[in-house]
């Protein structure tokens, strides 16, 4: 269940509803509301889940908890808030890591390398901030559709990357199949790392062992023509 704190009521928007994050607006104010959030999103990396309680934030940024509730109407509130925060920084890293990686050679092999290698760099760098959020995406309708949006954001740029060679791609249909190059480098990086997982339910082997074997069928995939 959500956290509520009813003895605090928040101020209503036109027609009474309740906005679910008042932000604020002077500089100090500012920086103990980002506090909160980095507290939120240590216990998040931490726990490995949402499992902790706006208590549990305030004690962590020295913040009270009436002051959060202020600020936000509940932890449901401040997790959306915090994931879009780290969505934003993680889609900026990842687009220019694609976006190098699909720049730096002018063959197909040696893009599809540095495109695979890029992503799992990414994946596995933010793996500690993701897992936890795509476990909340299970039940949060809102995480899982902003969380949608992103990922969508990064699947083009790296099917743009590989569409960069569209003269050495033999398939029939080159967006289709970068597509399901991405739906396969993806699913098994993720599987390795424990996204949308536990931890402890990965397998498999080292990551760089992982994109050279990645890099290669994806390679060999989009160099190999279809069958009539």
């Amino acid at each position: 269940m959500p956290e509520r704190n009813p003895t605090l009521p928040a101020p209503s928007r036109p027609g009474g509803e309740t906005p679910a994050v008042r932000e604020p607006l002077q500089a100090r104010s500012k920086e103990s509301f980002a506090r909160v959030q980095d507290a939120a999103l240590s216990l998040l990396r931490e726990r490995g889940d949402d499992s902790f309680t706006l208590a549990e934030v305030s004690e962590r940024s020295g913040v009270s908890t009436g002051s959060i509730y202020g600020r936000v109407r509940g932890k449901d509130a401040l997790l959306r808030l915090v994931h879009e925060r780290e969505l934003d920084r993680i889609d900026a890293l990842t687009l220019a890591a694609l976006g190098v990686a699909a720049g730096q050679h002018p063959g197909l092999t040696e893009s599809v390398r540095d495109l695979v290698a890029a992503l799992a760099r990414v994946l596995q760098t933010e793996a500690g901030v993701l897992r936890p959020f795509m476990l909340r995406a299970v039940h949060d309708p809102e995480v899982a559709r902003v969380g949608r949006q992103y990922s969508d954001r990064a699947t083009a740029a790296f099917c743009e990357g590989l569409l960069r060679h569209r003269a050495e791609i033999r398939r029939d249909d080159p967006e289709a199949a970068v597509l399901w190059c991405h739906t396969v480098v993806y699913g098994v990086i993720a599987r390795r790392l424990g996204l949308g997982s536990t931890a402890e339910g990965a397998d498999g082997p080292e990551v760089d062992v992982m994109v050279e074997r990645l890099a290669s069928m994806v390679s060999s995939f989009l160099l190999t023509p279809d069958r009539t």
